[in-house]
């Protein structure tokens, strides 16, 4: 099995820890051209980032490195996390309205970004290669389910932001969060509801369907979206702390409906821990 795949991913998480605590979570080494807000919400994903994805990224990179069947899909959650992230802190903050020097960590934000869709792309080679045992029509329902529950909840947040916003001026917290970081507020939303949401969709109107692909992309999505959901209720009980008045309770519900976040209801998922045949073969490829 090439091991590369592995010494990146463990490479990603240690520079994952490296960014959460360089960043204004720990030593406030790099200072965002952000908001306080918008610094709040950096806080918040950041302590996700420390505590849940960097070493989920380096035990998914010892996983691989030992051919466990478990490391592909385990690998796509953090890689496509921090893809999803790191470009946000490169093009997300307003470098000529507020003071900051994150320009300097670009080098570290670049290879995280690299690292990231190269993880990617070799982890779904490896699990689209793999034999994935059958879903049940209840958990295939379940699934879609959760998936279209909780992607409705955010995109009724950001939508409802956005018609705010196009209101014009107001009190409401969206304009006071789009008056303080425009560029922000506008890319993520169209990450997400040009991307991330639409892709929620697709995978569970296709377990409803009982389409092949559906199964494989459900088992992609999986730990992605699980991040993405940790690191957006960090964000608002950050921001909910600190009495923020951009703060969205609404966010503050999609964990708890989460039930994918154990390790119990993973290994119910994707089956046996023990490797396949057909992983053991493509690795000897």
């Amino acid at each position: 099995m090439r091991p590369r795949t592995g010494i990146a991913l463990i490479a990603l998480g240690l520079l994952i820890a490296t960014s959460s605590i360089l960043g204004p979570l720990v030593l406030g080494v790099i200072k965002f051209h952000v908001s306080a807000g918008a610094e709040a919400q950096l806080v918040g994903g950041d302590v996700v980032s420390l505590f849940v994805v960097a070493p989920l990224a380096v035990i998914a990179g010892v996983l691989w490195l030992r051919g466990n069947a478990l490391a592909p899909t385990l690998a796509l959650g953090p890689s496509c996390y921090s893809l999803y992230m790191y470009v946000q802190y490169i093009v997300g903050v307003q470098y000529e309205r507020y003071p900051g020097n994150n320009e300097y960590a670009f080098p570290l934000y670049l290879i995280l970004i690299i690292l990231s869709w190269g993880i990617a792309m070799s982890a779904w080679r490896a699990l689209a290669a793999t034999p994935l045992p059958r879903l049940s029509s209840g958990t295939r329902r379940a699934l879609a389910a959760l998936m279209l529950v909780l992607n409705v909840m955010f995109a009724f947040a950001w939508i409802s932001g956005i018609v705010a916003v196009l209101a014009g001026p107001s009190i409401t917290p969206a304009w006071q969060e789009y008056e303080k970081d425009q560029t922000l507020f506008w890319l993520v939303r169209m990450m997400d509801l040009g991307f991330v949401i639409p892709a929620s969709f697709v995978v569970a109107v296709g377990l409803l369907r009982r389409t092949t692909w559906a199964v494989t992309l459900a088992y992609a999505f999986l730990g992605f979206q699980t991040l993405m959901v940790a690191a957006v209720a960090g964000m608002a009980i950050v921001m909910a702390v600190r009495s923020d008045p951009a703060a969205n309770t609404t966010l503050l519900v999609c964990p708890p409906s989460s039930p994918w976040c154990s390790p119990q209801s993973s290994e119910r998922c994707c089956g046996s821990s023990r490797p396949h045949r057909a992983w053991r073969a493509w690795g000897r490829e």
